[in-house]
C-alpha cells in the first residue's frame, strides 16, 4: 500500500466517513476548503440534467436511479449539469464505469483518487454539523432509547427518521453509545 493511500486512510475514520455520508445524504453537497461542492446523488432527472441519450444508456444498463454519481460542483445547487460528471467516453457510448452502488462506495472510490485530494479538501465543520444530524437523527430513531413524544410508537419515529434523513441501517455503521 502506498504511503499516500496510508494518508488518506488515517486522515479519515471510517467514523468520519460515515458523517459526511449522513451529511451528504440531508444536504446533497459537502462543501470544500476551495468554495466548491463534493457531491454523491441518485442518478436520475431530478438529481443530474441529462440528455435523452446518457438517460436512455442508463436505463439500457439498469443503473438509472439505482446508482450513485459524485463528484466536484461549482456550486450547491439540485440538478448538477452533466459537465461535472466524467462521463467521457467514445461518440457511441458514455463511460459510466466510475458510477457506484452505494454512496458510501462512492467515497470510498473518492478518497483513493489523487487528483480529488478530497480528504484534505473536505471542510472540517462539516464533520461537527453530521455529528449534530446524527445526534438528531438517533434521538428520533431511537435504537431501544427513548420515543420522542409527537410519535406514538418507535416504528413511528424509525419511519420519520428515515424519510427525513433519507438513512438506511445498511448506509451507516455507526452506533450511538448508550447512556
Amino acid at each position: 500500500m502506498s504511503k499516500w493511500i496510508k494518508l488518506i486512510k488515517a486522515s479519515l475514520s471510517e467514523e468520519e466517513k460515515n458523517k459526511i455520508i449522513i451529511y451528504i445524504r440531508k444536504n446533497n453537497f459537502v462543501p470544500l476548503e476551495d468554495n466548491k461542492y463534493y457531491f454523491i446523488v441518485r442518478l436520475n432527472d431530478e438529481n443530474i440534467k441529462m440528455t435523452d441519450k446518457f438517460k436512455s444508456q442508463l436505463e439500457q444498463e439498469d443503473i438509472y436511479n439505482e446508482y450513485y454519481a459524485s463528484g466536484i460542483a461549482f456550486n450547491n445547487e439540485l440538478p448538477i449539469s452533466m459537465d461535472n460528471l466524467p462521463i467521457f467516453g467514445n461518440s457511441n457510448k458514455y463511460d459510466t464505469s466510475w458510477f457506484k452502488s452505494t454512496p458510501k462506495d462512492c467515497l470510498n472510490s473518492d478518497l483513493k483518487d489523487k487528483q480529488l485530494n478530497l480528504s484534505n479538501r473536505i471542510n472540517k465543520k462539516v464533520i461537527k454539523a453530521a455529528e449534530e444530524e446524527l445526534e438528531e437523527y438517533w434521538a428520533v430513531y431511537n435504537k431501544g432509547q427513548r420515543i420522542s413524544k409527537k410519535f406514538k410508537t418507535q416504528d413511528e419515529a424509525r419511519e420519520w427518521a428515515e424519510m427525513n434523513f433519507e438513512i438506511d441501517d445498511d448506509d451507516i455503521s455507526i452506533e450511538k453509545d448508550s447512556d
